[in-house]
C-alpha cells in the first residue's frame, strides 16, 4: 500500500470519527454535563486518581483550562481533592460515587444514542464497526 493510499483511508477515518463524534455530543448528552467535564470524569475513570498537570498532559490541554472545570466539578460534588501521599505540594483529583454515578447517566445515554443508529446496520457491520472501535482505542492509548 502506498502513502497516498493511507492516507486517503485516515482521511476516511478522521473524517467519520468527527462527524459522528460531533452527533454524540450534540443529540445524546443529557445536557447537565459540558463535554470537558465528561471528558476529565472519563479520565480519572479510566486511569484513576490524578494530578491536574498529569491530567492536563494526558488530555494535550492546560491545567489553568482543566482548573476552572475541576472546580466546577468539585462545587457539584463529582471529584474529591485531597493531598498527594508522596508530594504534599500537589492535590490529587478522584471521582466521587456521585461523579461515577453522573459519568454513567451520561455515558448511558450516548450509548443508547449509538446503539439505535448501529440497529440500522447488519450484524457484520456492526460486529467490523466493535473491531474498529478496539483499533481506535489501541491507536489512542499508543499516543505518547
Amino acid at each position: 500500500m502506498n502513502d497516498e493510499t493511507l492516507v486517503g483511508q485516515a482521511r476516511t477515518v478522521r473524517r467519520g470519527i468527527m462527524r459522528l463524534s460531533h452527533h454524540l455530543r450534540q443529540r445524546a448528552h443529557t445536557g447537565e454535563m459540558s463535554g470537558l467535564k465528561s471528558f476529565v470524569l472519563s479520565h480519572l475513570e479510566r486511569h484513576g486518581p490524578s494530578t491536574p498537570t498529569e491530567m492536563a498532559n494526558h488530555t494535550r490541554r492546560h491545567v489553568q483550562a482543566l482548573s476552572r472545570v475541576i472546580n466546577e466539578l468539585d462545587e457539584q460534588g463529582l471529584i474529591l481533592r485531597e493531598t498527594h501521599p508522596s508530594d504534599g505540594r500537589q492535590v490529587l483529583i478522584t471521582m466521587s460515587e456521585a461523579g461515577a454515578a453522573a459519568l454513567a447517566v451520561e455515558m448511558r445515554s450516548r450509548d443508547e444514542f449509538l446503539a439505535a443508529k448501529m440497529e440500522q446496520l447488519t450484524p457484520a457491520e456492526r460486529g467490523l464497526l466493535a473491531l474498529a472501535g478496539e483499533l481506535m482505542e489501541r491507536i489512542a492509548e499508543g499516543e505518547g
